[in-house]
């Protein structure tokens, strides 16, 4: 840390902003609930406290310990707080999406996902509360950003995020079960939301091309938490039934991996993560 605590940077304005920026985007949001719907007002949210919590792992060297792991809690308390509705719409959507000829089974799902057997973590939740929630995280963040961290040490969160996201792509390769693509898939998101915040060029071609892997990696998760919801269910679907759908998604499952990894190859393949990293911090206008 800087020997100057009392003089705020340029970085020292970036990473305020960029929390203010994200906070506030998640507060506009509930204002704005009437008009989205509830299931889109807990989907921005919840994608409010990833992005968040992307920022605090590329803020960390400007955060005590403690307080970064108790802001980091926080947001994934909140967001798995909210994860009950979004969940439900997401295995209907993707049950829609894959099978849409399977009317009957499509129809029983949503019965059990938004009927009289919901549980009330299907509900909305208590608005006021969760404002008040997002208001203090707000405060919080105010109170621990320290002042005066390096450009060095931002340039070592970087490279050390996509070293993890490519370690990751490499385990991909040789191994495709949820576990290691669940990994995988929050290990990108976290560099496609640092390289949000530290690129000026929205439509950069590593920039989509992130996007795109995260979408390949987030589709193939919502398909392995549709098998885990038939498979709580089993007792409401007729064999036949949950045979059809499980081909379905081991051809979906298939060829999304398969995406996956192309995209991944274009974006890492003789590349280092010390490289991505510096080239992106340099690129900035954080430093």
């Amino acid at each position: 840390m800087s020997k100057h605590k009392d003089v705020t940077t340029a970085l020292d304005r970036h990473l305020i902003e960029a929390a203010d920026d994200m906070l506030d985007t998640s507060l506009d949001s509930l204002c704005q609930r009437e008009s989205l719907g509830s299931a889109e007002t807990i989907h921005q949210v919840r994608v409010g406290m990833k992005r968040l919590r992307a920022f605090l792992r590329l803020a960390r060297p400007a955060l005590a310990e403690e307080s970064y792991r108790e802001l980091n809690s926080r947001c994934r308390t909140l967001a798995a707080d909210l994860s009950g509705q979004r969940d439900a719409d997401v295995a209907l959507e993707t049950l829609q999406g894959l099978v849409p000829e399977e009317k009957a089974l499509i129809d029983r799902m949503e019965a059990l996902l938004h009927g009289a057997e919901a549980t009330s973590a299907s509900r909305p939740p208590d608005w006021d509360a969760l404002e008040a929630r997002l208001q203090a995280l707000k405060q919080q963040v105010h109170a621990d950003l320290r002042k005066g961290m390096p450009c060095r040490a931002l340039k070592k969160t970087v490279c050390k995020s996509f070293r993890q996201c490519m370690h990751m792509w490499k385990e991909a390769r040789r191994d495709d079960s949820e576990e290691v693509l669940h990994e995988w898939r929050k290990q990108v998101k976290r560099v496609y939301y640092q390289s949000l915040l530290l690129t000026e060029k929205k439509k950069a071609k590593q920039l989509r091309r992130l996007k795109q892997l995260s979408d390949y990696l987030g589709d193939l998760h919502d398909l392995d938490m549709l098998v885990e919801r038939l498979e709580l269910q089993r007792r409401y679907f007729w064999l036949d039934e949950l045979v059809r759908v499980a081909r379905k998604i081991d051809l979906e499952r298939e060829g999304l991996h398969k995406n996956a990894l192309r995209e991944a190859e274009r974006l890492f393949d003789d590349k280092s993560a010390k490289t991505l990293g510096k080239r992106l911090v340099r690129k900035s206008h954080w430093c």
